[in-house]
Protein backbone atom coordinates (compact mmCIF):
# COMPACT_ATOMS: atom_id res chain seq x y z
CA UNK A 1 0.00 0.00 0.00
CA UNK A 2 2.79 2.31 1.25
CA UNK A 3 4.27 1.62 -2.43
CA UNK A 4 0.82 2.41 -4.07
CA UNK A 5 0.83 5.94 -2.42
CA UNK A 6 4.05 6.45 -4.26
CA UNK A 7 3.21 4.97 -7.87
CA UNK A 8 -0.37 5.64 -8.38
CA UNK A 9 -1.26 8.43 -5.14
CA UNK A 10 -4.93 8.62 -6.61
CA UNK A 11 -5.68 5.16 -6.92
CA UNK A 12 -4.73 4.40 -3.63
CA UNK A 13 -7.07 6.88 -1.78
CA UNK A 14 -10.19 5.16 -3.67
CA UNK A 15 -8.85 1.63 -2.09
CA UNK A 16 -8.36 3.59 1.48
CA UNK A 17 -11.84 4.82 1.64
CA UNK A 18 -13.30 2.37 -0.36
CA UNK A 19 -11.70 -0.40 1.66
CA UNK A 20 -12.23 1.70 5.10
CA UNK A 21 -16.02 2.98 4.60
CA UNK A 22 -16.83 -0.99 3.72
CA UNK A 23 -14.74 -1.93 7.01
CA UNK A 24 -16.18 0.54 9.31
CA UNK A 25 -19.65 -1.39 7.98
CA UNK A 26 -18.79 -4.52 9.51
CA UNK A 27 -19.03 -3.09 13.05
CA UNK A 28 -23.10 -3.14 12.20
CA UNK A 29 -23.61 -6.71 10.81
CA UNK A 30 -27.28 -6.47 11.95
CA UNK A 31 -28.11 -4.04 9.74
CA UNK A 32 -29.18 -4.24 6.12
CA UNK A 33 -26.33 -3.74 3.67
CA UNK A 34 -27.07 -0.35 2.40
CA UNK A 35 -27.03 1.11 6.05
CA UNK A 36 -23.67 -0.53 6.56
CA UNK A 37 -22.51 1.04 4.30
CA UNK A 38 -24.02 4.11 5.24
CA UNK A 39 -22.70 4.21 8.93
CA UNK A 40 -19.39 3.15 7.37
CA UNK A 41 -18.66 6.36 5.47
CA UNK A 42 -20.76 8.39 7.96
CA UNK A 43 -17.07 9.22 10.05
CA UNK A 44 -15.84 10.45 6.54
CA UNK A 45 -18.44 12.66 5.54
CA UNK A 46 -18.83 14.14 8.69
CA UNK A 47 -15.24 15.28 8.60
CA UNK A 48 -15.55 16.11 4.63
CA UNK A 49 -18.47 18.40 5.27
CA UNK A 50 -17.49 20.35 8.00
CA UNK A 51 -13.77 20.66 6.95
CA UNK A 52 -13.59 21.14 3.46
CA UNK A 53 -10.94 22.90 2.89
CA UNK A 54 -9.00 20.95 4.98
CA UNK A 55 -10.07 17.61 3.27
CA UNK A 56 -9.20 19.26 0.36
CA UNK A 57 -5.89 20.36 1.12
CA UNK A 58 -5.00 17.12 2.40
CA UNK A 59 -5.88 14.84 -0.20
CA UNK A 60 -3.70 17.49 -2.60
CA UNK A 61 -0.56 16.62 -0.30
CA UNK A 62 -1.44 12.20 -0.40
CA UNK A 63 -2.10 12.65 -4.32
CA UNK A 64 -1.56 15.75 -6.35
CA UNK A 65 -4.00 18.91 -6.78
CA UNK A 66 -5.56 17.72 -9.54
CA UNK A 67 -6.73 14.99 -8.06
CA UNK A 68 -7.95 16.91 -4.58
CA UNK A 69 -10.30 19.16 -6.51
CA UNK A 70 -12.43 16.07 -8.52
CA UNK A 71 -12.08 13.89 -5.25
CA UNK A 72 -13.02 16.97 -2.85
CA UNK A 73 -16.22 17.45 -5.13
CA UNK A 74 -16.87 13.77 -5.37
CA UNK A 75 -16.82 13.53 -1.51
CA UNK A 76 -18.93 16.51 -1.25
CA UNK A 77 -21.57 15.30 -3.44
CA UNK A 78 -21.60 11.98 -1.94
CA UNK A 79 -21.26 13.08 2.03
CA UNK A 80 -24.60 14.46 2.23
CA UNK A 81 -26.98 11.59 1.39
CA UNK A 82 -24.79 9.18 3.27
CA UNK A 83 -24.69 10.71 6.42
CA UNK A 84 -28.70 11.17 6.28
CA UNK A 85 -28.85 7.32 5.63
CA UNK A 86 -26.74 6.71 8.74
CA UNK A 87 -28.72 9.29 10.36
CA UNK A 88 -32.09 7.21 9.43
CA UNK A 89 -30.46 3.80 10.40
CA UNK A 90 -29.07 5.51 13.91
CA UNK A 91 -32.70 6.46 14.17
CA UNK A 92 -34.21 3.41 13.72
CA UNK A 93 -31.89 1.60 16.41
CA UNK A 94 -32.28 4.45 19.00
CA UNK A 95 -36.54 3.77 18.47
CA UNK A 96 -35.97 0.06 18.51
CA UNK A 97 -34.06 0.40 22.31
CA UNK A 98 -30.73 -0.86 20.41
CA UNK A 99 -29.31 2.19 21.74
CA UNK A 100 -26.21 1.88 23.68
CA UNK A 101 -23.82 1.54 21.05
CA UNK A 102 -25.55 3.38 18.13
CA UNK A 103 -25.94 6.26 21.23
CA UNK A 104 -22.05 5.88 21.61
CA UNK A 105 -21.73 6.22 17.64
CA UNK A 106 -24.13 9.75 17.70
CA UNK A 107 -22.37 11.30 20.37
CA UNK A 108 -18.99 10.85 18.56
CA UNK A 109 -20.07 12.60 15.15
CA UNK A 110 -19.52 16.47 16.35
CA UNK A 111 -16.22 15.57 17.55
CA UNK A 112 -15.45 14.86 13.91
CA UNK A 113 -16.64 18.35 13.22
CA UNK A 114 -15.36 19.70 15.95
CA UNK A 115 -11.57 18.73 15.62
CA UNK A 116 -9.33 18.85 12.88
CA UNK A 117 -9.46 15.82 10.40
CA UNK A 118 -6.80 13.75 12.06
CA UNK A 119 -7.46 13.89 15.27
CA UNK A 120 -11.27 13.54 14.80
CA UNK A 121 -10.84 10.53 12.96
CA UNK A 122 -8.43 9.05 15.24
CA UNK A 123 -11.01 9.80 18.11
CA UNK A 124 -13.38 7.89 16.17
CA UNK A 125 -10.97 5.19 15.45
CA UNK A 126 -8.89 4.86 18.91
CA UNK A 127 -12.58 5.13 21.34
CA UNK A 128 -15.06 3.48 19.09
CA UNK A 129 -13.73 1.52 16.47
CA UNK A 130 -10.53 -0.49 17.87
CA UNK A 131 -12.39 -1.18 21.35
CA UNK A 132 -14.32 -3.69 19.25
CA UNK A 133 -11.49 -4.95 17.53
CA UNK A 134 -9.46 -5.66 20.69
CA UNK A 135 -11.81 -7.60 22.60
CA UNK A 136 -12.28 -10.18 19.55
CA UNK A 137 -8.24 -10.09 19.54
CA UNK A 138 -7.96 -10.85 23.07
CA UNK A 139 -11.05 -13.61 22.90
CA UNK A 140 -9.38 -15.39 20.33
CA UNK A 141 -5.68 -15.36 21.86
CA UNK A 142 -7.34 -16.13 25.42
CA UNK A 143 -4.27 -18.41 26.12
CA UNK A 144 -2.09 -15.80 25.93
CA UNK A 145 -1.09 -14.26 29.59
CA UNK A 146 -2.21 -10.57 29.74
CA UNK A 147 1.34 -9.31 29.92
CA UNK A 148 2.26 -10.88 26.81
CA UNK A 149 -0.57 -9.49 25.07
CA UNK A 150 -0.68 -5.84 25.86
CA UNK A 151 3.77 -5.78 25.68
CA UNK A 152 3.06 -7.25 21.96
CA UNK A 153 0.65 -4.64 20.93
CA UNK A 154 2.57 -2.23 22.33
CA UNK A 155 5.77 -3.53 20.57
CA UNK A 156 3.69 -3.62 17.16
CA UNK A 157 2.38 -0.47 17.80
CA UNK A 158 6.02 1.03 18.46
CA UNK A 159 7.25 -0.67 15.45
CA UNK A 160 4.28 0.36 12.64
CA UNK A 161 5.15 4.01 14.14
CA UNK A 162 9.02 3.20 13.30
CA UNK A 163 8.42 2.19 10.04
CA UNK A 164 5.34 4.90 8.92
CA UNK A 165 8.32 7.30 10.15
CA UNK A 166 10.48 5.85 7.40
CA UNK A 167 8.87 5.54 4.66
CA UNK A 168 5.92 8.57 5.00
CA UNK A 169 8.41 11.53 6.22
CA UNK A 170 5.87 13.49 6.10
CA UNK A 171 4.58 12.34 9.10
CA UNK A 172 7.00 13.94 11.10
CA UNK A 173 6.68 17.62 9.06
CA UNK A 174 3.77 18.66 11.33
CA UNK A 175 0.49 20.73 9.63
CA UNK A 176 -1.38 19.25 6.34
CA UNK A 177 1.86 17.35 5.41
CA UNK A 178 1.55 15.07 9.13
CA UNK A 179 -1.99 14.97 8.84
CA UNK A 180 -1.76 13.15 5.21
CA UNK A 181 1.30 11.01 6.13
CA UNK A 182 -0.96 9.51 9.21
CA UNK A 183 -3.54 8.77 7.08
CA UNK A 184 -1.45 7.24 4.32
CA UNK A 185 0.09 5.42 7.21
CA UNK A 186 -3.55 4.40 8.35
CA UNK A 187 -4.13 3.02 4.99
CA UNK A 188 -0.77 1.19 4.89
CA UNK A 189 -1.68 -0.45 8.12
CA UNK A 190 -5.24 -1.02 7.69
CA UNK A 191 -5.53 -2.29 4.46
CA UNK A 192 -3.29 -5.64 5.03
CA UNK A 193 -5.04 -5.64 7.96
CA UNK A 194 -8.40 -5.98 6.05
CA UNK A 195 -7.16 -8.62 3.86
CA UNK A 196 -5.02 -10.82 6.16
CA UNK A 197 -7.92 -12.63 7.99
CA UNK A 198 -9.92 -13.24 5.08
CA UNK A 199 -6.90 -14.93 3.53
CA UNK A 200 -5.85 -17.43 6.70
CA UNK A 201 -9.78 -18.54 7.84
Amino acid sequence: MVALWHLVPWLALLVFFGSAIAHFGEDWPRQPKLFRYALGSAPVAVIVLAHPEMVRAIFAAMTSPQTAVWAGQAFAILAPPCLALALVALGRMLVARRSARALAFLLLLPGLALLPPLLGFLLFFCFYHTPRHMVDIRRSLEWIPSRTFVASGLAITLLALLLGAMLLPALLQGGVATAAGGFQLLAALAVPHQIAPRLFK
